[in-house]
């Protein structure tokens, strides 16, 4: 599996977690729980501390409560983004659209050869 296909299956479970828990919807959750959880490999903490990076620069994911400490900003807790959101949907509406074309192909198949027997 590649970076973008883990990266895809990583969003997809953070917004699945988002529309089933109350708490990660207020709170968001830290990056190295998330990704543990999701059961993705992305490598080190450090890779998965840069996977996280990349998807909150490009606006998947927002950043909750950001702290500062000595001149430094600290993002420790992380939720889906709207953007992020919108992208699950629609990664989801694919898959189902993929799924439902092979249903029928199934179904037009069976057809096809229960007239001819």
């Amino acid at each position: 599996m590649d970076l973008t296909d883990k990266l895809e299956k990583l969003m997809v479970f953070m917004c699945n977690k988002y529309e089933e828990d109350d708490s990660f919807k207020q709170f968001g959750d830290y990056p190295w729980p998330l990704i543990e959880e999701s059961g993705i490999e992305f490598g080190d903490a450090g890779a998965q501390l840069a996977v996280m990076d990349v998807l909150r620069k490009h606006g998947f994911v927002e950043v909750v409560g950001p702290t500062r400490s000595a001149g430094k900003v600290s993002y420790p807790r992380v939720r889906p983004s709207l953007k992020g959101m919108e992208f699950a949907r629609d990664k989801r509406k694919s898959t189902l659209a993929r799924e439902w074309t092979n249903v029928i192909s199934a179904i037009t198949e069976g057809v096809i050869k229960g007239s001819k027997g």
